[in-house]
C-alpha cells in the first residue's frame, strides 16, 4: 500500500501543468553513472561468457517498486530470473547495492552492471529505507559505452525535503555477431503527470536513437503510460520512426512496462504474473 506522502505527490503531479519545467536539482546531486562492474566485480571470477549477441536476445523488465516489501521481492525476482534466463534485466526502482544481497549475487557476478540513481534520500527511514534508489542494467554481454542520461522534469517533486528525484535513462551498446550494435536504451518515465506530459521525456530519449542502418534499437523498462503505452501521445513519433512494440494495449496495471524495437526480424512478449511489484514484469523475445 503506498504512503500517505506518495498518494499526495501523485495528485500534486496530476495538478502540475504537464510542460517541462527548469531543473532544481542540486549540482552535487546530479544523478551520475554510480558502477558500472565486469564479470567477477563481487566474487571469483566466472568462466568467459558470451562475447556479442547473436540471432535471439530474451529480455525481463522488472519494476521492483523500491523494494517496500523486501523478501517478496527477492523471491519474485529470484524465480522469474531463473524461469526465464534473460540475456538482458532491467530492473527499476533499484535500492543501491542490492546486487549484492546474499540471494542475489551469485546471480548478477557473472554479468556487466551499469546502474544510476534517480531518487536520493537524505535520511533513509519509513517507505524510502535506503539512501538511493536507480535503474540497473545487467546483461550476459559487454556493455559497452554507458551512459547516463537526464531526462527533462515534468513535474515538480512532492516527496518533501530530503528527497531528489531525478528521471534518466541508461544508455548502452552491445556488439552483434554479425557487425552490427545493439543500442538500449533503458527508460522509467514520471508516473504523476497526465499523459502528454511525458511527451519531452519520450522525445529526449528517441532523441539519442538516430536511425543507423548497422544498429538494432531497443527502448525498454517502466513508461508508466496512463492509457497503456501503445496510446501514450508522446510515443507517437516512435511510430513514425519505425518502432514496433513488443505488447498490445491493455489495461492500466498491465500495460506500463513494454519494449519498443526497431531493426529487428521478429517480436514477441508476455506478462509474467509476478508478485512484488504494482504491475506485471515484461519479458521479451527479439530475433535480430
Amino acid at each position: 500500500m503506498p504512503s500517505p506522502r506518495i498518494l499526495r505527490r501523485a495528485l500534486f503531479g496530476l495538478l502540475t501543468p504537464p510542460v517541462a519545467i527548469l531543473d532544481d536539482v542540486p549540482e552535487d546531486r546530479r544523478p551520475a553513472l554510480r558502477i558500472v562492474s565486469r564479470p567477477g566485480a563481487f566474487g571469483p571470477a566466472p568462466r568467459p561468457g558470451p562475447r556479442c549477441v547473436a540471432q535471439r536476445l530474451v529480455l525481463l523488465s522488472y519494476n521492483l517498486q523500491r523494494t517496500y516489501r523486501e523478501a517478496t521481492v527477492l523471491r519474485s525476482l529470484v524465480e522469474a530470473i531463473e524461469e526465464t534466463a534473460p540475456d538482458l534485466l532491467l530492473l527499476q526502482e533499484v535500492p543501491r547495492d542490492l546486487w549484492q544481497h546474499p540471494r542475489l549475487a551469485a546471480i548478477f557476478d557473472p554479468l556487466d552492471l551499469f546502474y544510476a540513481p534517480f531518487h536520493q534520500v537524505e535520511r533513509p527511514r519509513g517507505a524510502f529505507r535506503h539512501p538511493e534508489y536507480g535503474q540497473l542494467t545487467a546483461s550476459r554481454f559487454p556493455l559497452k559505452n554507458p551512459q547516463v542520461v537526464e531526462l527533462p522534469t515534468v513535474t515538480r517533486a512532492g516527496l518533501g525535503r530530503g528527497h531528489v528525484l531525478k528521471r534518466i535513462a541508461l544508455l548502452a551498446e552491445l556488439p552483434m555477431a554479425d557487425g552490427r550494435v545493439l543500442r538500449l536504451a533503458h527508460v522509467h518515465h514520471e508516473p504523476f503527470v497526465w499523459p502528454r506530459g511525458r511527451t519531452p521525456q519520450h522525445a529526449a530519449v528517441l532523441e539519442r536513437l538516430p536511425r543507423r542502418d548497422d544498429a538494432v534499437d531497443l527502448c525498454a523498462g517502466d513508461f508508466n503510460a496512463s492509457r497503456g503505452v501503445l496510446h501514450e501521445p508522446g510515443l507517437e513519433p516512435w511510430w513514425q520512426e519505425g518502432f514496433e512494440a513488443a505488447l498490445p494495449a491493455a489495461g492500466r496495471r498491465d500495460n506500463v512496462d513494454n519494449a519498443l524495437v526497431r531493426g529487428h526480424r521478429k517480436l514477441e512478449a508476455r506478462r509474467l504474473r509476478r508478485s512484488g511489484s504494482d504491475h506485471p514484469p515484461v519479458l521479451a523475445r527479439v530475433e535480430l
